[in-house]
């Protein structure tokens, strides 16, 4: 530890490093064993989420959100994207219907809670709140992904 804490500021950036290494590690033994890539890279962000979580590993941890967020989170959309087929979504009007419920669902589950911070907030902050709440397109990106064969 000692080690990782006097290198996060030098040019060998080894704490960054060893986390970029994980993740590659892990995919690569989640596509051996026929499992989807997500799930290794999700498996190497909770390993190291675990690590980090500590105030001592905020320095890392904005490291490593400027790398996600700059550049590994925009690639997984794209890539995403490529593959989401929408004439098979609009050649059914039932398939558009439960997307629609689907969504609304979501709204209700992930929303819904923040009617118990009442208290807490502000009338007018409630809606921006819930609909706030409601997104977790990553999650879903990564739950579809994983479920298309």
């Amino acid at each position: 530890m000692a080690l990782l804490a006097r290198t996060m500021y030098t040019s060998s950036q080894l704490p960054v490093r060893l986390c970029i290494l994980l993740l590659v590690a892990l995919v690569v033994l989640a596509e051996e064993f026929g499992l989807d890539m997500i799930l290794g890279a999700f498996a190497a962000g909770t390993v190291v989420g675990l690590a980090i979580r500590e105030e001592a590993g905020d320095p890392l941890r904005q490291k490593l959100d400027a790398i996600g967020f700059g550049f590994l989170i925009p690639i997984f959309f794209v890539t995403s994207g490529i593959k989401f087929d929408v004439g098979v979504l609009l050649e059914s009007p039932t398939a558009l219907l439960r997307l629609l419920v689907f969504l609304g669902l979501f709204l209700v589950v992930r929303g819904a809670p923040v009617l118990l911070y009442g208290r807490d907030l502000a009338r007018r902050d409630r809606l921006p709140f819930a609909l706030y709440s409601a997104t977790a397109l990553p999650l879903v990106v990564a739950i579809t992904e994983i479920g298309v064969p």
